[in-house]
């Protein structure tokens, strides 16, 4: 057999060759750090700063509802500050999933998502003889403030253990009955807090200096990618288990139960569910700009799809139960439970799939045992 020796031609073709896969596979490189980085500069302006300017700008419009009330005690003013509570809510539930930055290093969360308020603690501040002003408003505990203690004064409550139930009737005769001034005083009091914290936490996100929230954000590259999988995965899982399936495994009787449910007084539980879900998915998809999607089509285009379409079928599901989740608990059972089957499976293609197609680790522990 004739060996065939490399020629000088032979062998520089081949360094050529070489060559040009190392180049490919850097420019592919940079490619890649460039999409990264471009969707995270999307992220912080087209969904966190605008989310939180939305929720400044429903903060502000419920408290100026609460001053008209305050103003003007009357039936159609309490109907329009319950109204413009629940459109807080659910932009501060679109926000749900982001519980990093400045909501946290400012001790921010609890206002919008603490959600434990005790009756008597809040009666109490009522009931007291201190001046209500934002110094005494500070001083009070997650408790008896924040986005749950308004639904509290606006909405009632729900057979809580230790106070007598309040109905959302009663709740509005407090409102409106003559000798209840320090009642509205407070509850005003309350949404001027909550106001001022979000319109602080939307000038956090629109500020653009080099060590400000979303340029930070922006540059953390591989970083920023880790959190913000890790809080969608998280709060994915939140939605199916701390909503969704925890209303299927209430104990009976659920009458005695229905406190425990986030939002019941207000009737809100459902469509907080899917405002929840529905920031999740922008997170993912982005906000006219690139997402994390986005990210995701760039190594495995396959998976990318699954997850729109999972996404799309959870949101479904959820928006299909139709009703407030502690009715749905009784009487649409088998709506709530194809919910949490459909959230599940996206958690667990976030939690696997994605993850190790972005090399992200899940740091966060699981409270559904994954």
């Amino acid at each position: 057999m004739q060996m065939i020796l490399p020629t000088r031609n032979h062998r520089f073709f081949g360094h050529a060759i070489l060559a040009l896969v190392f180049f490919m596979a850097a420019q592919s490189a940079i490619g890649q750090t460039v999409n990264r980085e471009a969707a995270l500069r999307d992220l912080a302006r087209n969904v966190i700063a605008t989310g939180f300017q939305d929720l400044a700008s429903r903060c502000q419009s419920f408290s100026n509802n609460v001053a008209q009330l305050v103003n003007k005690p009357e039936p159609a003013a309490v109907e329009q500050a319950r109204q413009s509570w629940i459109a807080m809510f659910e932009a501060a539930d679109r926000l749900r999933c982001f519980q990093t930055g400045p909501i946290v290093s400012r001790e921010y969360a609890a206002t919008f998502y603490y959600a434990r308020i005790t009756p008597a603690a809040i009666e109490g501040q009522i009931q007291a003889s201190n001046v209500i002003d934002e110094a005494s408003v500070a001083d009070l505990g997650g408790n008896a403030k924040g986005l749950f203690a308004l639904e509290y004064l606006l909405f009632g409550h729900r057979a809580q253990p230790g106070a007598p139930e309040m109905k959302a009737d009663r709740a509005k005769e407090l409102l409106l009955d003559a000798n209840s001034a320090r009642r509205r005083e407070f509850l005003l009091a309350l949404a001027r807090d909550i106001d001022f914290k979000a319109a602080q936490l939307a000038r956090d996100w629109s500020a653009t200096g080099g060590q400000d929230a979303g340029p930070k954000f922006a540059a953390g590259g591989q970083a920023s990618i880790n959190l913000l999988v890790n809080q969608l995965a998280h709060f994915i899982e939140d939605v199916g288990q701390s909503h969704l399936n925890f209303v299927l495994v209430l104990p009976k009787p659920l009458s005695q139960q229905i406190y425990r449910i986030e939002a019941s007084p207000s009737g809100a539980s459902q469509q907080g569910a899917v405002a929840s879900m529905e920031g999740i998915q922008k997170f993912y998809r982005g906000g006219g700009g690139l997402g994390l999607a986005d990210v995701v089509k760039q190594v495995n285009a396959p998976l990318a799809g699954r997850i729109d379409k999972q996404f799309d079928a959870a949101l479904a599901a959820i928006q299909a139960i139709g009703e407030p989740l502690d009715q749905a608990a009784a009487d649409k059972r088998d709506a709530v439970q194809n919910a949490a089957d459909k959230v599940k499976a996206l958690e667990i293609l976030f939690k696997v799939d994605l993850a190790s197609a972005l090399g992200v680790t899940i740091s966060f522990v699981s409270g559904d045992g994954d």
